[in-house]
């Protein structure tokens, strides 16, 4: 089951939302009380953690995350409302912003497993392109950004 909560901040000024995963939400929210007492639930739906870690990127993909927070969104109703779409959704957002959200050299011996085998079921399974044509793709898309923010920088020198 994923869950969605909100901490305070002290004296309530600040708010952040966190999604996580858990078999038992009933524990998972008593043991979290004693690290954060300053939290409410906001709402649950069914899951796992590869749909977890899906709504992780799909948030940072529209801009949600916190900066310094690594489970941890702002606080705002777009967030709950999105914590709600559809799989298919999350999916074609993670795929369409797959060169900010993937750096897939460090997938290599990166333990970061569960990131890459996201990687690699929508590469497998987004039926736009085959997947050589795919990675093809994004090297271009990524070799055009980055010539894209050389010029702007040699400009910023000039």
């Amino acid at each position: 089951m994923l869950y969605l909560i909100r901490t305070f901040g002290r004296g309530r000024n600040k708010t952040a939302l966190k999604i996580g995963f858990t078999d038992n939400l009933k524990n998972r929210s008593q043991s979290y009380r004693v690290h954060n007492p300053f939290f409410e639930s906001v709402a649950t739906r069914e899951g796992d953690r590869i749909l977890e870690a899906k709504l992780h990127l799909y948030l940072t993909a529209r801009g949600y995350k916190e900066d310094f927070l690594d489970e941890w969104f702002v606080d705002c109703p777009e967030v709950l409302s999105l914590f709600h779409t559809k799989l298919s959704k999350i999916n074609r957002t993670i795929w369409r912003y797959r060169d900010t959200l993937f750096m897939r050299a460090d997938f290599k011996g990166s333990g970061n497993d569960l990131k890459q085998k996201i990687y690699e079921e929508l590469r497998m399974t987004i039926p736009i392109l085959k997947p050589k044509q795919i990675d093809l793709d994004w090297k271009i898309e990524s070799s055009q950004k980055l010539l894209k923010r050389m010029r702007s920088d040699s400009k910023l020198l000039d």
